[in-house]
């Protein structure tokens, strides 16, 4: 079977726009930045899916190629599907400074979705800080997501429907409603300063942000 996915390395959250305008589902996508105490630190992205929309996929192990995402540097688990039809697939990709955690965030959903990301170290007296900032942009809405050599040879309709029939698919019916509102992007920052150890092992107290695909307006996120 043909790969559906995959043909922009980078563009993983791809997969859960594809799983938006192919049924009524509602899909939610985890980008997690956990930073190291020197400064390095990984960037995972995280797609899970119930057994509706594997099966409106047509099934979920063989739709997405990963080799391009692994000649890119990250390091991919699945895609699989457990007994009871959930398909699961996470990509995780390190940056060794400071300084390149914008260009993997980049490579995540585009050089738009994740602006002004700045991830610096302030030191006080006796304690070291990391402050990690930046905006969280989604409001080109599913454009910013569609794959533009895919969208080339289908007539400039990026998920091959027309507006009206993406609607139609999500469950709009006869109510307005915009597409892009099926799909939630959650930002999750873990710090080296955030990090309490409770005797079992767990982290916790970590900054979480939730957008909508199509969000007019910006969303700041501030972590330390």
């Amino acid at each position: 079977m043909k790969s559906m996915v995959g043909r922009v390395p980078g563009r993983l959250l791809l997969l859960a726009a594809l799983v938006v305008v192919s049924s009524a589902c509602r899909v939610e996508a985890t980008v997690t930045v956990e930073v190291s105490e020197d400064g390095s630190g990984t960037v995972a992205v995280a797609v899970e899916l119930d057994a509706a929309a594997v099966d409106a996929l047509g099934g979920f192990d063989d739709r997405v190629r990963v080799d391009d995402l692994e000649a890119a540097g990250w390091d991919v688990v699945g895609p699989t599907t457990d007994g009871w039809g959930v398909g699961r697939m996470s990509a995780a990709k390190r940056f060794d400074s400071p300084g390149r955690l914008a260009g993997v965030l980049a490579e995540v959903a585009g050089p738009t979705a994740f602006r002004d990301v700045s991830l610096v170290r302030e030191r006080s007296f006796a304690r070291t800080t990391w402050r990690l900032t930046g905006i969280v942009d989604v409001s080109e809405g599913l454009d910013l997501l569609a794959d533009p050599a895919l969208s080339e040879v289908l007539d400039g309709l990026p998920f091959a429907r027309t507006e009206a029939e993406l609607a139609l698919l999500v469950g709009c019916g006869e109510t307005p409603c915009d597409v892009a509102d099926s799909f939630s992007l959650v930002l999750v920052a873990t710090m080296p300063t955030t990090r309490i150890d409770d005797g079992s092992g767990a982290e916790g107290m970590v900054d979480r942000w939730t957008v909508t695909l199509g969000d007019r307006s910006p969303t700041l996120f501030h972590a330390t």
